[in-house]
């Protein structure tokens, strides 16, 4: 750090002591006239506006004069003036654009002083001292995620120099916002993620959060930890970078990230993923991996490519109407795959021998624009009874005690573990740990490339898969969102997978019939009116 600016970090610290003073002797001024007086409740009387005015125009006097200290350092500059700004300071009169009451001294030194604390305490920080940052935020816990002098978070600084335990401890006892970010220009904090504007430049430290510190910085400890509790590694910074940027440069570091997401699964990536995967942005990539197992035996087998195709296919949405059966014609014979329940029959159509389940190991988002339901298949349990159901079954949403589970059947998560599932394969991740009620009280560790879960002893194991989430197309529900539960397969509601675009489709309409209604709505009660009112409103909105 230069000598210019440690000089004005000292300066800075300096200029606050001065304004606390200089606010602090009104306030105590006017406490004082106030008691002796015995009026400290009653409004403020002429004395103490006059008082309060040349407070004022002295503030300003002395604010000037502290400015124009302020040249090498950017970030002392900018600490300084967010602080006046927050009480309406304009920078072109040199005047605040409210005048000050009681209150409003009373709110101004203690904000002061907060900013005073914080030169010592984010410097803390930087410096990895917990019990200094303890005391500050145990004095001040609302600033435990806002940017310091420097333009950074606690977390932040705590981070990028690799000081575990304090991470810790903000995290978990300070309970900081893993993903909270330094402080940014206010173009780019209110613009969407790939919103481009030459109004702000591109500060790769502004905007950053704590798991872009600890990437750039190298900190693979950190890094693991801020992940481990759930640091989003697709915000943007400033410059526009994403923590995978950084990550990308640091060989261990990047070591670890490809043990941690999932790169592809009938092909991979060559590098990281720029963002998740958003729901609203399909776009036909085959990227999956489709797969059968029989009914006696406990292996996974791929589809063929054809097969594959076959079956990629037909659960596309297209003009045609969605088919919920796929017939496969091979050598060996004819297999159906029942696309409502992920179910191949046997050789020849034959629904008595080697029938087998079916599943999609990929993203219903990224391949079909789907959205899905989970599933579990228990292979392993201590409790569960041997003999399978073979049929799709929810787990109860409270205990109950009549209900058992049993090995080798289709379960349907409940909504709660079916967003965790969604989230996770959104954010591509590989493993992810859920708690599934009823069926352990510890959570279960889920792999999202092999598409199967355990828990920490092994006691209990299990598959999962998705399957798409069906809603009715008759003629009376294509303006609307009508489930089909549990896969009820009565023809009248001619069932088809629900699509992004069809959930948008159907918001959109819904919205423009309400609007539609309302503009309706006005025009009759405009045409209620008396013929005479309606004149009168028509003119007085011409000349007034």
């Amino acid at each position: 750090m230069s000598t210019n600016i440690e000089n004005e970090q000292k300066n800075l610290q300096k200029c606050f002591e001065q304004n606390i003073q200089l606010v602090q002797n009104v306030i105590d001024e006017i406490k004082f006239k106030k008691q002796s007086v015995n009026d400290i409740f009653m409004t403020a009387d002429p004395w103490e506006e006059r008082l309060i005015m040349n407070f004022k125009c002295d503030f300003e006097r002395k604010i000037i004069e502290q400015k124009s200290t302020f040249y090498a350092d950017y970030y002392c500059r900018l600490y300084f003036l967010d602080l006046l700004h927050q009480f309406n300071y304009d920078d072109e009169t040199k005047q605040f654009k409210q005048q000050f009451n009681i209150d409003l001294l009373n709110a101004l030194v203690r904000e002061l002083e907060i900013r005073l604390a914080s030169m010592t305490a984010y410097q803390a920080a930087y410096n990895g001292d917990i019990q200094t940052v303890n005391e500050f935020l145990k004095k001040y816990p609302a600033v435990k995620d806002k940017s310091g002098p420097w333009g950074t978070t606690l977390l932040y600084c705590a981070s990028r120099n690799s000081h575990l335990e304090l991470v810790k401890d903000l995290i978990e006892n300070h309970r900081c916002s893993v993903n909270a970010q330094n402080r940014q220009h206010i173009l780019r904090a209110v613009a969407s993620p790939h919103h481009n504007t030459g109004y702000y430049d591109e500060n790769s430290r502004a905007g950053s959060t704590a798991l872009h510190g600890a990437c750039f910085y190298g900190r693979l400890d950190v890094v693991k930890y801020l992940v481990e509790h759930n640091a989003d590694y697709y915000i943007q910074n400033q410059a526009g970078q994403i923590a995978l940027n950084h990550a990308a440069c640091r060989k261990e570091i990047a070591k670890y990230f490809h043990e941690v997401l999932v790169f592809g699964y009938s092909s991979n990536l060559d590098s990281f993923p720029e963002g998740p995967i958003y729901e609203q942005e399909y776009c036909q990539t085959m990227d999956c991996i489709w797969e059968y197992k029989p009914f006696s035996t406990e292996r996974w087998f791929p589809f063929s490519e054809y097969e594959s195709l076959e079956i990629q296919k037909s659960l596309l949405q297209s003009n045609h109407e969605f088919q919920r059966e796929v017939y496969l014609r091979l050598v060996k014979g004819v297999y159906s795959i029942c696309l409502m329940k992920f179910l191949r029959s046997g050789r020849n159509l034959d629904y008595h021998k080697n029938l087998a389940w079916v599943r999609c190991r990929g993203s219903s988002f990224v391949n079909f624009d789907c959205y899905a339901l989970w599933q579990i298949f228990l292979t392993k349990h201590p409790n569960a009874a041997s003999d399978p159901i073979f049929d799709m079954i929810s787990i109860p949403t409270s205990y109950d005690s009549q209900f058992e589970f049993h090995l080798r059947t289709w379960y349907f998560c409940n909504a709660q573990i079916d967003d965790q599932l969604d989230k996770a394969m959104k954010y591509r991740r590989r493993f992810v740990n859920i708690k599934v009620p009823l069926i352990s009280d510890e959570p279960l560790k889920f792999n999202l490339e092999t598409f199967s879960f355990t828990n920490q002893q092994n006691t209990v194991c299990g598959h999962v898969r998705w399957v798409p989430k069906m809603i009715s197309n008759n003629s009376k529900n294509r303006d609307e969102i009508i489930d089909i539960d549990e896969y009820a397969t009565m023809s009248s509601l001619n069932p088809i997978p629900l699509t992004t675009s069809r959930l948008k489709q159907v918001s959109q309409d819904n919205e423009d019939e309400l609007i539609e209604t309302m503009n309706e709505d006005d025009l009759s009660n405009h045409n209620d009116r008396d013929p005479i009112e309606n004149v009168y409103i028509f003119h007085f909105s011409i000349y007034s």
